[in-house]
């Protein structure tokens, strides 16, 4: 089984740990496409982030069940709540989270992550791309790159 999703987790989360110790608070309220600012992006990780340590404890206590939603509208709600998060905060969650689901994927055992992704279709164990995708929309709009190396 391919465990690659656990080394690209943790490329991103040094990533999003440089972004941390790097960023302004005025780049982490410049605005973005579709209302959106850089901080508010960040706690939109920490939700889909926190959802899925959520959904993967839940079904380790009572098996997989369906976990059905719409995400288009669920970005659309929380967007609105996000925008108004103070930043810092939005940026401590963001680390809290991609941090917790990390650890807790990185130890689940391959007969778990093959049920996963058979039966639990609502959680990408990749949570790094969802990360880097969006460390990347954020570096165009600041207009420079954050590293784990700088």
């Amino acid at each position: 089984m391919d465990r690659s999703f656990v080394e690209n987790n943790h490329r991103q989360l040094k990533r999003l740990q440089a972004f941390a110790a790097q960023v302004t608070d005025e780049e982490l309220v410049a605005p973005m496409p579709a209302g959106w600012n850089p901080a508010s992006v960040l706690a939109h990780l920490a939700f889909w982030d926190h959802r899925a340590l959520l959904l993967i404890e839940r079904w380790q206590k009572e098996g997989f069940n369906e976990s059905p939603l719409d995400t288009d509208l669920v970005n659309e709600v929380t967007r609105y709540f996000f925008v108004n998060l103070p930043p810092r905060e939005a940026l401590r969650l963001a680390l809290e989270s991609a941090e917790a689901i990390d650890q807790v994927l990185a130890a689940l055992d391959q007969e778990f992550i093959e049920s996963m992704r058979t039966n639990g279709r609502a959680v990408q164990v990749d949570r790094g791309r969802h990360r880097g995708n969006h460390l990347d929309e954020i570096e165009r709009v600041i207009g420079k790159s954050y590293s784990a190396s700088a």
